[in-house]
């Protein structure tokens, strides 16, 4: 899920100069969509501490950033 910072998703998708402008997705967005999606009785994880999956979530994103730290709007 992307913040749009009061920007509509019809203007974000379709204004041509904006093309290459990226959204953001919160840390706490990530955490709270995972807590919700895989962790509680019946789903894939049973118990988890949300410093666990802080810890995890910050990690990934550190990895990600080292894939993509080259990469740079043209």
């Amino acid at each position: 899920m992307g913040l749009l910072d009061g920007q509509t998703q019809y203007s974000y998708y379709n204004t041509p100069s904006g093309y290459g402008d990226y959204q953001f997705v919160t840390l706490e967005n990530i955490i709270n969509a995972f807590m919700f999606t895989y962790v509680g009785e019946g789903k894939i994880i049973s118990k988890i501490s949300r410093t666990d999956v802080q810890f995890h979530a910050m990690r990934a994103i550190q990895e990600l950033s080292y894939d993509v730290f080259r990469s740079v709007k043209s």
